[in-house]
């Protein structure tokens, strides 16, 4: 959040990233026949559109501390042999800060050395962040070994995870050119272009209840259920939790007896899956409405969404591993369908509606399907040394349906989709 602040709200400063490009790419951009500096030491320019990286290192000075503090604690007690309780706890806690001064007169608009300039366009800012990580879970486990055959194992637990974020800033600009750490002194930047800006993230906090249990027989067959119960703060006050379950099966065909033993086939194992899983990774407070303060006045930026509820997407896999000729050959086949539905979506308020966002879960479903091919070869086997060659390869197919309307999306050199009606793009 600080850094996405810094480099939209306070461009002037990221002036060294640009139709330029960074330091890395300046270097390559420059021309190697041409000196960096003239025999008087001065640095030397090719042309408005191409940067001196030594002018660049020269302009920018910009240091950051970070400290970071961890603590863990995970007391347990044993009930039986074959129950245990455990509580874990554990925080993080971070502080940073940051001071930065960009020196506009080494390098102006139109990339011409000023080491002696005298114009007002220095620029400098002071930032400071904190960020704290709370976990908290409780779990009671429960193992056992029936007889030869039989092998039990379960886990029901309760989760608590909290997270707070806040930072501020400030910027000044305006310094007259004397080779000085401003951010030293912005009380004598510009009053007009001088700015101090503050941020603390909404709650965001996120609870579970799950259960997981297993079951093992003669080692040939494996069954594992969960199922979690999920609530977080980010959603609608309607639709702060769901649940999420999901079942496996395993069988171990190399252990059967028809198989067990031969030298041509070391392991052979057929895998099915099916589960739902929940997606909550947008910003917090995104289903309230919120607000942003000018100097003057209060507008809305954000509209809230009652009926906000998670991201979910259910996949159903199978795969099969093996092992053939001693082990020479090995490697596995895995299939794979994750359907997606609810999709969390940021839309644009459409007129004559009021200006500002709002976030949405889709009408439509995201569908990725394909295979997965994985293939190891033990080329060379001896007593000095081995030689295996590994190669894997995937066939994926994505498709976006359902959805009804206009959607704008984020895009990188042209990509993304445009949706009209119920036609795909």
């Amino acid at each position: 959040m600080f850094l996405t602040q810094l480099n939209n709200r306070y461009a002037p400063i990221d002036v060294g990233v640009g139709a330029e490009g960074n330091i890395i790419s300046q270097a390559l951009q420059w021309n190697p026949t041409r000196p960096l500096r003239d025999a008087s030491g001065n640095l030397t320019f090719i042309n408005t559109n191409t940067r001196n990286p030594l002018a660049s290192i020269d302009a920018f000075k910009d240091r950051a501390v970070t400290n970071t503090m961890v603590i863990n604690l995970s007391p347990y007690y044993k009930i039986t042999n074959d129950l245990e309780y455990r509580f874990t706890y554990s925080v993080m806690r971070q502080t940073g800060n940051r001071e930065g001064v960009y020196r506009a007169g080494i390098i102006d608009t139109t990339n011409a050395a000023l080491p002696n300039s005298a114009t007002n366009n220095e620029q400098a800012f002071i930032s400071n962040n904190s960020e704290t990580n709370q976990q908290m879970t409780h779990t009671l486990s429960y193992n056992k070994e029936i007889n030869d055959d039989w092998n039990v194992n379960a886990v029901a637990g309760y989760e608590y995870l909290d997270f707070s974020y806040n930072n501020n800033i400030s910027f000044g600009s305006g310094f007259k050119y004397l080779g000085l750490d401003y951010f030293d002194y912005l009380q004598y930047s510009t009053i007009s272009q001088r700015e101090i800006s503050s941020y603390r993230s909404p709650t965001n906090q996120l609870q579970s209840l799950f259960l997981r249990g297993g079951f093992n027989y003669l080692g040939r067959y494996l069954l594992t259920a969960t199922a979690r119960r999920d609530g977080s703060t980010k959603f609608g006050v309607n639709n702060k939790y769901a649940i999420f379950p999901s079942v496996a099966v395993a069988w171990n065909i190399g252990e059967e007896a028809f198989l067990k033993g031969n030298a041509d086939v070391n392991q052979l194992k057929l895998r099915l899956g099916w589960g739902k899983t929940g997606n909550q990774e947008f910003p917090s407070g995104a289903s309230l409405d919120r607000l942003t303060f000018g100097t003057q006045s209060i507008s809305q930026v954000n509209f809230g969404n009652a009926d906000l509820k998670w991201e979910t997407s259910t996949t159903f896999n199978a795969g099969i591993d093996f092992s053939l000729f001693n082990n020479r050959i090995y490697g596995s086949v895995d299939y794979f369908n994750k359907q997606t539905t609810d999709a969390l979506f940021e839309q644009t308020l459409a007129q004559p509606a009021p200006a500002g966002r709002i976030w949405v879960n889709l009408d439509g479903e995201v569908v990725n399907k394909g295979v997965e091919i994985a293939l190891t070869g033990n080329i060379i086997r001896s007593t000095d040394w081995n030689w295996d060659l590994t190669g894997n390869v995937t066939f994926l197919k994505n498709s976006v349906s359902g959805l009804q309307g206009y959607y704008e999306t984020g895009a990188l050199r042209g990509q993304g989709f445009l949706v009209y009606s119920d036609k795909e793009w």
